[in-house]
């Protein structure tokens, strides 16, 4: 019974990894490729940029943030279908898509109750595209606020 109770323990973290979509592949795939950014950092990288108290708290939440880019239209479609292919691995739910004729952005999350996983936001289109990935235990409510706050910045 304890080695059954160790390898549930030992396997736990293996299935919170598995709720979060794996976009290693897609980092790794682009990663040398020179009309490519792939940028990627870390919680401590993350606050080591923050002046602000209240940002640091917010930042708190976030494990990493991902983001791969490109200014080559084909290899934004590429990357963006790549995307979207891990995204439906994932069971990730659309929480918004909006395009018009130069731009397409589609954000998706994957959720455990009312913590966001994942937050991916899908950019085709324009003069750059490509996916941000951020990762972490981002509480849903703070994610409406931060939605609404910019959301008022900008007049919607």
């Amino acid at each position: 019974m304890k080695r059954f109770i160790a390898l549930v323990i030992m396997l736990l973290p293996l299935v919170a990894m598995a709720q979060t979509p794996d976009f290693s592949k897609l980092t790794k795939k682009y990663a040398d490729n020179d009309q490519v950014t792939v940028m990627s950092f870390n919680q401590q990288q993350l606050m080591a940029f923050m002046d602000d108290e209240d940002d640091i708290e917010d930042i708190k939440n976030i494990d990493n943030i991902t983001i791969v880019m490109t200014g080559d239209k084909a290899l934004g479609e590429e990357i963006f279908k790549a995307a979207s292919k891990i995204v439906k691995r994932a069971k990730a739910e659309e929480m918004l898509s909006t395009s018009d004729d130069e731009c397409s952005i589609r954000v998706y999350t994957t959720s455990e109750s009312d913590i966001i996983t994942s937050l991916i936001v899908s950019i085709v289109g324009g003069d750059e595209s490509g996916v941000i990935i951020i990762n972490g235990r981002i509480p849903s409510d703070m994610l409406n606020e931060l939605v609404k706050v910019q959301s008022d910045k900008i007049n919607l």
